[in-house]
C-alpha cells in the first residue's frame, strides 16, 4: 500500500521554549527554523505534562499517552511497595507501559532510526537501529543508579579532564620541568621542558584498570615556547598531537583497559594556555568517548566508528563553571557533539531505506542549567556577563539550527518534519527547603547520623513534586494508618504547604498543592506518585520541573516548542489552540496512515492539517467508486442473465 508519507524526521531539543526560537528567528540568526514556521505550523500555545521533567514528556512524546499512563512520573521512578528513600532512574523501556510510535511503526513494516532518545534504551523494534538512550547523551548512562547517589550519569571510558600548573577543582596540578631521557627527538629541537599527565578517569561508569601518565613537551624556540606535543612515552615518536594554544587537536583514537576488557575510545584535546616562558600550563581533555557498546545491533557501532565530531556524554561537562576554560571553547564541546550528531544521521538514512527518525540533542537543557538566568536580559542586569551568557545561548541555537537544516537534507523534501522540546526553560529562583518544614512541623524525623527515623516519619519529600505519606501496610517501616489517619496527616501536610511563607520574601512559593487523586488533571495519576503533588510558582524553583508548563519568568516559559512542517499541514500557520506533546503520535499516525499506538491519549491536531476532510473525502470517494463498480457489475450479470 502506497502511504500518503512515508518519512518522518522527529528532531527533540531539550529545554528549548519557543519564545528563545521566535527572537533569535525575528534577528535573522536561525534561517532553519524561519523556513519551517513560514512552511508549517508552529503551536503557540503548546502543552507539557507535569512534571515539566525529560523522561516522562520524551516518554509522552513518543506514546501519545500522558504520564499516569506511560508509568514515567519523574527523572526518577518510586515502585510502590519499596522503602521510600528508594528510587531508579528513568531512561529506560522497562519503566514506560505504553507502546511506542516507532513499535507501531515496526509492525507495519516501517524501519525507524533510534538515536539518543531518553527512555528508549531497550527499544529493539523489528528491522530498526537504536543508537544510546541510556542517559541524555552518548557514552552516558544512569541505568541501575539510585536518585540520592550521588553519580548522577557516569560516562564511558570517562569524563573530561585538565591538567595545569595552576590549581583549579576536580583537576590534576601538574608542573614543568626540564625534557629529560627523551627518544628520537628531531635534530632542529633546542632546549625543551615536559610535564607528566597522570590520567584520572573521573566520573568513569566501568573503572579503567590500568594507570597511565602520559607527557606533554614544551619545545623553546628561540627562547619562547610556543607549542607543544603529546606523546603516549618519552619517545617522539609515541606522540598524539601536535598542539598549538587555543586549538583543538585531531580526532585522537586509543584503547583502554577496564574492568570489562579492552575498548577503544576517542577524544580531543586542546591546549587552553602556554606561557613564552613554558612555567603557565593548562591542558584540556574531552571525554574519552567508547567508540562501541551503544548501538543495537551491537556491531552498528563500527560503521560510525570514523565519524567527525565525537559521541560525546554531555550531562557531566562543567569546564566552564569550574573556570577550566573561557566560553567560546566550552560552546566549541556541543559543536563537537552536534557534528557527530549529523555525521551519525546522514550515514544512517544513507544506509538503506528507512521510515522514521527519532532523535534528541540535549544540549540547550544543560547549559539552560548552568547559564539561563545570567543569558536572561530581565535578570542579569551586568551587561559584561549578559553579553558572554547570551552569546552562548544563541550559539548553541545557531549550531542546531545548522544541524536540523542538515539532518533535514539528508532525510529528503518529501519528508514530514517534526521539531519539539519536552519543556521550556524559564530563569530559575531557587527551591524551598521542604524537608526542614515538615520537620519543624514535626512530620519528618532524623537520627543522629542524618538518615530518616522511620518510627518517627509520617512524611517524606521525593523526586522533585511529590510528598508521600509513611503508611502502615504499604511503606516498609510505614506508621500511618490508612483510612481516617491518612486522611488527617495528608490535610495537614496540604495546609502547611499551602500556607508556607518564605521568611526571605514574604511570598508563598506554592502554585498548588493536590492530593494525589486530584493530580489526574495534570496527567499523573495511580499509586506511582505521591500521596501529595505540589507544584512552585515563579520566581521559585529551577530552570524547569517544579513549575507548571505555563510558568514564566523574565523572557521565557516552561511552553515546549512545538514546529511541524511537510505533506498534508498547513503553510506559515501560527496554531491558538491547545497543542499537547500527547497529540503529536495521533497527528503524525494520521498523516502517515499509520494506528495509533495501544495507548495514545492525544488526539489528531485536524487544525493543522492541510484538508482536515481528506479522510471523509477519500472514504467518499472511494464509496462511490465501490458503488459504481457494484452497478456496473449487476448490470453486466442482469444483463447476462
Amino acid at each position: 500500500m502506497t502511504r500518503r508519507c512515508s518519512k518522518m524526521v522527529l528532531i527533540g531539543l531539550d529545554g528549548v521554549c519557543p519564545e528563545a526560537i521566535l527572537r533569535l528567528v525575528e534577528k535573522g540568526k536561525l534561517p532553519t527554523f524561519k523556513r519551517l514556521l513560514d512552511s508549517g505550523v508552529f503551536a503557540e500555545n503548546a502543552l507539557a505534562p507535569y512534571p515539566t521533567i525529560t523522561p516522562p514528556n520524551w516518554t509522552t512524546i513518543a506514546t501519545g499517552s500522558w504520564p499516569g499512563t506511560h508509568g514515567i512520573t519523574g527523572f526518577w521512578v518510586h515502585n510502590p511497595g519499596e522503602p521510600l528513600d528508594v528510587t531508579h532512574c528513568a531512561v529506560t523501556t522497562d519503566f514506560c507501559h505504553a507502546e511506542y510510535l516507532w513499535n507501531v511503526a515496526g509492525k507495519e513494516g516501517m524501519k525507524c532510526i533510534i538515536m539518543n532518545y531518553p527512555t528508549s534504551y531497550g527499544a529493539d523494534p523489528p528491522g530498526s537501529v537504536v543508537i544510546a538512550g541510556s542517559g541524555l547523551s552518548l557514552n552516558e548512562s544512569a541505568i541501575g543508579i539510585e536518585e540520592e547517589s550521588s553519580e548522577r550519569l557516569v560516562c564511558t571510558v570517562c569524563n573530561e579532564q585538565l591538567f595545569a600548573t595552576d590549581e583549579y577543582a576536580h583537576a590534576a596540578t601538574v608542573e614543568v620541568e626540564e625534557a629529560e631521557g627523551w627518544k628520537n627527538l628531531p635534530g632542529d629541537e633546542g632546549d625543551a621542558y615536559e610535564v607528566a599527565l597522570p590520567l584520572y578517569y573521573p566520573d568513569a561508569r566501568v573503572p579503567v584498570t590500568e594507570e597511565r601518565t602520559w607527557y606533554l613537551l614544551l619545545p623553546e624556540t628561540e627562547g619562547s615556547c610556543d607549542r607543544a606535543i603529546l606523546c603516549k612515552e618519552r619517545d617522539y615518536n609515541t606522540r598524539l598531537a601536535a598542539l598549538e594554544p587555543g586549538k583543538w587537536s585531531e580526532r585522537i583514537v586509543e584503547e583502554f583497559e577496564t574492568e570489562r576488557g579492552r575498548v577503544e575510545a576517542a577524544f580531543k584535546v586542546q591546549l587552553l594556555e602556554l606561557s613564552d616562558d613554558g612555567e603557565m600550563v593548562r591542558l584540556y581533555f574531552t571525554p574519552v568517548c567508547q567508540l562501541s557498546g551503544w548501538s543495537v545491533p551491537e556491531e552498528l557501532a563500527a560503521e560510525l566508528r570514523d565519524l567527525p565530531g565525537l559521541p560525546m556524554p554531555g550531562s557531566r561537562l562543567a569546564s566552564y563553571s569550574m573556570g577550566w576554560m573561557d566560553a567560546d571553547a566550552h560552546m566549541d564541546l556541543y559543536d563537537i557533539m552536534h557534528e557527530w550528531y549529523v555525521a551519525a544521521a546522514a550515514k544512517l538514512m544513507a544506509s538503506g531505506e528507512w521510515n522514521m527518525f527519532f532523535m534528541h540533542a540535549h544540549a540547550p537543557d544543560w547549559l539552560a542549567h548552568r547559564i539561563l538566568n545570567e543569558s536572561d536580559e530581565k535578570i542579569n542586569q551586568d551587561p559584561e556577563s549578559l553579553r558572554v551568557h547570551a552569546g552562548m545561548m544563541t550559539r548553541c541555537y545557531e549550531r542546531i539550527d545548522r544541524m536540523i537544516a542538515e539532518i533535514t537534507e539528508a532525510a529528503g523534501e518529501d519528508a514530514l518534519v517534526v521539531v519539539v522540546s519536552d519543556h521550556g526553560t524559564a530563569p530559575g529562583g531557587g527551591g524551598i527547603p521542604l524537608r526542614k518544614v515538615l520537620q519543624e512541623a514535626g512530620l519528618l524525623a532524623y537520627r543522629e547520623d542524618g538518615s530518616v527515623d522511620w518510627a518517627k516519619t509520617r512524611a517524606v519529600p521525593q523526586r522533585v513534586s511529590y510528598v508521600y505519606l509513611n503508611v502502615k501496610g504499604r511503606d516498609p517501616e510505614g506508621i500511618v494508618e490508612p483510612g481516617e489517619e491518612y486522611e488527617r496527616v495528608r490535610d495537614e501536610v496540604i495546609d502547611l504547604l499551602r500556607n508556607y511563607v518564605d521568611p526571605k520574601t514574604g511570598l508563598r512559593p506554592m502554585a498548588l498543592v493536590l492530593k494525589r487523586e486530584d493530580a489526574r488533571v495534570l496527567g499523573i495519576y495511580g499509586d506511582i506518585i505521591g500521596d501529595i503533588v505540589y507544584a512552585l510558582r515563579p520566581p521559585y524553583g529551577g530552570v524547569h520541573g517544579q513549575r507548571l508548563t505555563t510558568a514564566k519568568r523574565g523572557t521565557a516559559s516552561l511552553n515546549p516548542l512545538i514546529i511541524m512542517a511537510g505533506p498534508y499541514l498547513k503553510k506559515g500557520v501560527r496554531l491558538k489552540r491547545n497543542f499537547w506533546l500527547q497529540d503529536l503520535v495521533p497527528t503524525i499516525c494520521h498523516i502517515m496512515e499509520l494506528p495509533v499506538p495501544e495507548h495514545t491519549e492525544g488526539a489528531v491536531i485536524h487544525q493543522a492539517l492541510e484538508n482536515p476532510e481528506l479522510d471523509r473525502e477519500e472514504r467518499g470517494e472511494l464509496k462511490r467508486s465501490y458503488e459504481e463498480l457494484l452497478s456496473n457489475y449487476n448490470s453486466a450479470t442482469l444483463g447476462g442473465a
